[in-house]
């Protein structure tokens, strides 16, 4: 019997995979905040996206991209405090360069629906709701994470077993999509 790669997709409700094994509360930045202290937060926390609150309202998201394509810094130098101090526009904040509006899912959709929203919306991020009230985010780099833990827990030892049960699994051409949109 060949090894099978992710049988079935839970909801994000079942179990709450994502949400759970991030054990974190929602970090957000506000939207007048310096875009040097949003890549503070981001890199004190090890984020690449961090959403943007007015008081209780999301009102934007602001990712890595963001900060490097309104910088122009290097991705390997965009978290380097000298570089970030010396590359930023003082002026710039948070609002200027901030996505929105926000993608959103709700947290009893199935994971499938989450990684083809990021894919047909070309984003890498997504507030999980629950009651119309963010309860958490979801990005690209979890659903690999799964994949990984998914990946350790089956008999695949070699690439070749790999490749055999990959070309047969549900979700290769969702990892394809993303791959290929650039998430």
């Amino acid at each position: 019997m060949q090894p099978v790669l992710l049988e079935s997709v839970e909801t994000m409700a079942d179990e709450n995979l994502i949400l759970k094994s991030k054990d974190r509360k929602l970090v957000t930045i506000e939207p007048r905040a310096s875009i040097s202290e949003a890549v503070n937060l981001m890199n004190s926390n090890s984020f690449r996206h961090l959403p943007v609150a007015d008081g209780t309202k999301i009102v934007g998201i602001i990712s890595e991209r963001d900060i490097q394509r309104a910088t122009k810094i290097e991705v390997d130098d965009l978290f380097s405090a000298k570089v970030v101090k010396e590359s930023i526009d003082s002026n710039l904040i948070v609002a200027d360069i901030m996505s929105w509006p926000v993608k959103t899912i709700e947290v009893s959709q199935p994971m499938v629906d989450a990684i083809n929203l990021m894919i047909d919306q070309k984003v890498s991020s997504l507030l999980v709701v629950e009651d119309k009230h963010v309860v958490g985010i979801v990005t690209s780099h979890d659903f690999l994470g799964l994949l990984k833990d998914h990946l350790s827990n089956t008999e695949l030892t070699t690439l070749e077993e790999f490749k055999t049960a990959w070309a047969n699994s549900p979700i290769k051409s969702v990892v394809d999509a993303l791959s290929q949109s650039g998430i």
